[in-house]
């Protein structure tokens, strides 16, 4: 299952998906649409990051019953906290891998991120637009790349004769403010039984700290078979762009060691 981060879809997983399933192919990839994007109903209320994570629970126990137990959780940026959290719960994925975003607490950080950025140019925008085209000009207007632009258009749904931004701003913003306010390292240092993470982390990133790096390498020191450390030293924080290659290398290693998905893994 792989989860993506916020303001993305399921769509931000696509090209890696399919390169997955054809380097394991006895393996299926689902990509998911976290609640509040994409095709996925709405956040709950409160937007708050453990009761989103709780909102994947049905998910598990649907691939149960079609037959294909989710055995390996990935997650990138919110979504990989969103994992994390969700895997102390039960039912949890029993298998994680944490793409480029730090445990920590760290609210102060929020203002600065480069989600709140985008957020506060969304803001600024009209509710409706005439054409992608037009949406793409006003968020370049506005200050930010033309990739970000035309990423964030993947997420414009029709509305009328207009466009519309699928989001909920407002609720985003505050799952972005308990996203950065959670500390998820005492589920990191002490996982539920069963539980291994693994950690990739992009080298020209700044989400994962010396801090964070420096802690998540004693714990993988400590035991390499629960908690996994992977620093990509040419990514930065989209690693399944910037570097799908060792990433995928980095799953299939995983999925080698978890085995093929029997009840008995």
């Amino acid at each position: 299952m792989f989860l993506h981060g916020i303001l993305g879809s399921r769509a931000n997983w696509r090209t890696f998906g399919t390169r997955f399933v054809e380097r394991v192919p006895s393996w299926s990839a689902l990509l998911v649409d976290l609640p509040g994007h994409g095709d996925s109903g709405p956040l709950p209320e409160p937007p708050e990051l453990d009761r989103t994570a709780r909102m994947l629970d049905g998910l598990l126990g649907e691939c149960e019953t079609a037959g294909r137990p989710v055995r390996l959780v990935v997650g990138h940026s919110l979504g990989g906290k969103l994992a994390l959290v969700w895997s102390a719960g039960a039912p949890g994925p029993r298998h994680v891998v944490v793409v480029d975003v730090s445990p920590a607490a760290r609210p102060r950080a929020m203002i600065s991120s480069p989600a709140a950025r985008v957020l506060d140019v969304l803001d600024g925008l009209p509710s409706r637009v005439e054409t992608r085209a037009r949406f793409v000009a006003l968020v370049r207007q506005a200050g930010l790349d033309e990739a970000t632009a035309r990423w964030l258009a993947m997420s414009l749904r029709p509305d009328g004769s207009a466009w519309r931004l699928r989001f909920d701003r407002v609720a985003l913003r505050r799952l972005l403010v308990s996203h950065y306010a959670f500390d998820a390292w005492p589920i990191v240092r002490d996982p539920p039984t069963g539980m291994s993470l693994h950690f990739v982390v992009g080298g020209r990133s700044e989400a994962v700290d010396a801090s964070d790096r420096a802690e998540l390498a004693r714990l993988h020191a400590l035991d390499p078979s629960r908690w996994g450390l992977t620093i990509i030293d040419g990514a930065g924080h989209d690693v399944h762009v910037d570097a799908p290659d060792v990433l995928l290398d980095v799953l299939a290693q995983c999925v080698s060691v978890r085995g093929t998905g029997r009840s008995d893994d």
